[in-house]
C-alpha cells in the first residue's frame, strides 16, 4: 500500500510541474501521446514505481 500511495504522491507531483511547463510534455518527458494522457487522467496502474520516478526526475522534481 506505501507504494500506492508513494506513486499517487509522484503523479500528483508531475501534474503539477506540468502545468507551469511549456512545450511538447509528452517529448520532454519522453512519453508517447497515450502515456501522458494516463498521467494527466490519473490512471496510476498504468505506471510502475520506478517509471513515475523516471518522468519526475525528468520534469525536474527532487525526489526524496
Amino acid at each position: 500500500m506505501g507504494d500506492l500511495k508513494y506513486c499517487s504522491e509522484l503523479m500528483i507531483l508531475i501534474e503539477a510541474k506540468l502545468e507551469v511547463l511549456i512545450g511538447d510534455h509528452a517529448t520532454m518527458l519522453g512519453l508517447s501521446e497515450e502515456k501522458l494522457n494516463d498521467l494527466n487522467f490519473g490512471r496510476i496502474e498504468k505506471f510502475k514505481l520506478t517509471e513515475l520516478e523516471s518522468i519526475a526526475r525528468r520534469a525536474g522534481i527532487q525526489l526524496q
